[in-house]
């Protein structure tokens, strides 16, 4: 009977080797995160990756993540060991930021601050971009590019608006004369201060128009802030 429980052991250690084996794939995405301006790169980024069942060019089903921080060169690696069984998987890189205009995300990463996000490509982002199994030991590259922002910070608080007045605020790279940004405010639902991103040491043009009872009152403003700077805009009639 002992023999037999030890054949048993030894025969389910085996079989849990062997299954690990055979059960594992493994992927890995390398890249740089440099700065817009200086083309060095930037330490302290935390890059992240996910994974899942692949729906209309995103994941309909995260089955797992992991994340590492840019070295003192701006690189990382991201090395995910991951089921393989009859799934088809998608692997999605990307940095935590919010959707602006013309490849200008905010940075939304409470590890570094005051900067956006303005290179991704969404062929390096993704993998595979067309859903097909990946071969084991696959390598994707992905890099990105950043820059600081200041902020202006937008102020309702002293407003007595009517519910149908807007007020609408756009800002305009003035170095690429490229528009990366533009929000439309009620200003009767808008409550506190909004933070409206501004790319730091680059002249930017900030243009609100304030519609009430059908006037449209147009101010123009050249700000050129630096990271991590903040000025306040009260928004009024």
């Amino acid at each position: 009977m002992g023999r037999f429980y030890l054949f048993i052991a030894v025969f389910g250690l085996l079989a849990s080797c062997n299954q690990e084996d055979v059960d594992q794939y493994n992927y890995t995405v390398r890249g740089r995160v440099t700065h817009e301006i200086t083309g060095l790169g930037v330490p302290g980024v935390w890059v992240y990756t996910e994974y899942g069942e692949p729906c209309c060019g995103s994941i309909a089903f995260r089955k797992g993540l992991d994340s590492a921080k840019t070295n003192f060169e701006g690189k990382y690696t991201l090395q995910i060991s991951y089921p393989e069984d009859t799934l088809i998987y998608r692997f999605i890189t990307f940095l935590k930021a919010g959707t602006l205009n013309n490849q200008f995300y905010q940075y939304s990463g409470l590890d570094v601050q005051d900067i956006g996000l303005t290179r991704f490509e969404y062929n390096e982002m993704v993998a595979p971009v067309v859903p097909a199994k990946l071969p084991d030991g696959h390598l994707q590259s992905c890099d990105f590019t950043i820059l600081p922002v200041g902020y202006v910070e937008i102020d309702f608080r002293n407003r007595g608006s009517a519910p149908t007045d807007t007020v609408s605020v756009k800002a305009i790279r003035m170095d690429k004369n490229q528009e990366y940004k533009n929000v439309l405010f009620y200003p009767s639902y808008s409550f506190g201060l909004h933070l409206f991103p501004v790319p730091a040491s680059i002249p930017t043009l900030l243009i609100q128009e304030n519609t009430y009872n059908g006037n449209t009152v147009t101010v123009r403003d050249t700000l050129n802030l630096k990271a991590g700077q903040r000025v306040s805009r009260t928004l009024e009639r």
